[in-house]
């Protein structure tokens, strides 16, 4: 598989299920120092947890509900308003001849706070703040000025094709406010049987067919073609493709998602690579790049928070892990060796386990970022990482804390989330 020279992105969907064997830790006692504010550690059936008191980092008790049994430290990162515990509402009862009355619940709304802090786990909670953030944009983002232009093969069923690039309107209405285009927003569909009419699409967006691995790639699986990818040509025309499967369903988030992850690099690539109104290599790494492309596909592929719920599960279970060689070697990894492969996916540095990492790894790192700051914040980091061409340095200012601080943080909950996972 071939990557184009321009911010190119051939995404091959694989379903694969993994987990990890738990992070083992040294015994700890409350109020020993600690390093890191937010990591967490597991003596016999206990858990504590690094928080700041005062001046300095300890260990303290985690209590069942999941917070410290030390008091809480002001922190600058905002709080979110606690979570009421929810309660069962009884009914005045209503007198009748023949019984008495039973009362019934009313349901309770749950208060889904605004962010995270960073001490909190990537658990559903998680999940439902990130979803609040991205779901108040896209409330706003009803219609979009830009046009989506579907072209399809002579012999590509268009209703389908149609189906397929749903989360790809979504996904243009939603960015609209960042990056609203001129030019029709192209989306060239076609059976694997259509490759010839492909190849012309190809050619009319400046994109050379042997990058996008010629005619025996685009064949290669027949009625289960399932690839594409979407450019910015001359940083003025948005242009997706993909290579629509004839046969089976395509009601699954591993496709639904993905006409909108690939629009999310077109906005990318205009805040980032043609910003100047030349192009130039995107500052921004691909753990990131990947890992919102990934994030924001999901989210423009679904419809409320319990959709997003399940498809964020979902896409946990089925991540992209590869072959099975891969699988394993994950599922062993601890917290050590998370931080390994972020570091190293940070740098675009692929670790030998996984070519794929980046992919499970990096929408985990945005679920959390979002969740932290909200998508605005997340707008800013991509637009400050185009000015400063230093992703560490803008990272440092939007979000407060350092990368190597936040790595550490996921580098424990990665092990946690894929053990999780089923294997």
């Amino acid at each position: 598989m071939k990557v184009p020279k321009k911010r190119l992105i051939v995404l091959v969907l694989i379903g694969i299920m993994s987990y990890s064997i738990p992070y083992s830790a040294a015994a700890v006692k409350a109020g020993d120092k600690c390093s890191t504010r937010g990591i967490s550690k597991t003596v016999g059936k206990k858990v504590f947890i690094c928080v700041k008191q005062g001046k300095k980092l300890s260990w303290a008790l985690k209590k069942d509900n999941g917070t410290s049994s030390q008091p809480k430290q002001t922190s600058p990162t905002p709080s979110p308003s606690p979570s009421p515990t929810p309660t069962l509402a009884t009914p005045a009862p209503q007198p009748t001849s023949s019984s008495t009355p039973t009362p019934s619940p009313t349901a309770i709304k749950e208060e889904v706070p605004e962010f995270l802090t960073i001490s909190q786990p990537l658990n559903e909670l998680a999940i439902k703040v990130a979803w609040k953030s991205f779901d108040k944009r896209n409330q706003q983002a009803t219609s979009s000025k830009a046009k989506v232009d579907l072209r399809t093969g002579p012999n590509t069923d268009q209703s389908r094709a149609s189906e397929y690039i749903e989360s790809l309107k979504n996904s243009v209405a939603f960015w609209d406010d960042v990056y609203s285009p001129d030019k029709p927003v192209v989306a060239a569909l076609a059976y694997s049987s259509d490759y010839s009419w492909m190849e012309s699409q190809w050619k009319l967006f400046g994109l050379n067919p042997n990058d996008m691995g010629g005619e025996s790639s685009f064949k290669q699986s027949g009625a289960d073609c399932n690839q594409g990818s979407a450019t910015l040509s001359k940083g003025v025309e948005p242009f997706f493709w993909g290579c629509l499967a004839s046969r089976g369903s395509i009601d699954f988030i591993g496709v639904k998602k993905f006409a909108g992850h690939e629009y999310t690099h077109v906005v990318q690539s205009h805040l980032i690579e043609w910003k100047s109104g030349a192009y130039k290599r995107s500052a921004l790494p691909m753990l990131f790049s990947e890992g919102s492309a990934d994030f924001y596909g999901i989210a423009s592929a679904s419809k409320n928070q319990s959709e997003f719920l399940t498809n964020w599960n979902e896409s946990r279970r089925r991540g992209f892990f590869g072959e099975s060689s891969e699988r394993l070697a994950i599922k062993s990894w601890n917290s050590d060796k998370w931080l390994f492969a972020l570091n190293e996916n940070a740098k675009n540095n692929q670790v030998p386990e996984s070519k794929w990492v980046q992919y499970y790894s990096g929408r985990e790192l945005i679920l959390g970022l979002i969740g932290l700051k909200g998508h605005e914040s997340f707008v800013s980091f991509m637009k400050k990482t185009e000015s400063y061409q230093d992703w560490k340095k803008s990272f440092q200012e939007v979000y407060g804390l350092s990368w190597d601080e936040y790595a550490q943080k996921m580098s424990v909950e990665l092990v946690e989330i894929t053990k999780a996972l089923v294997p």
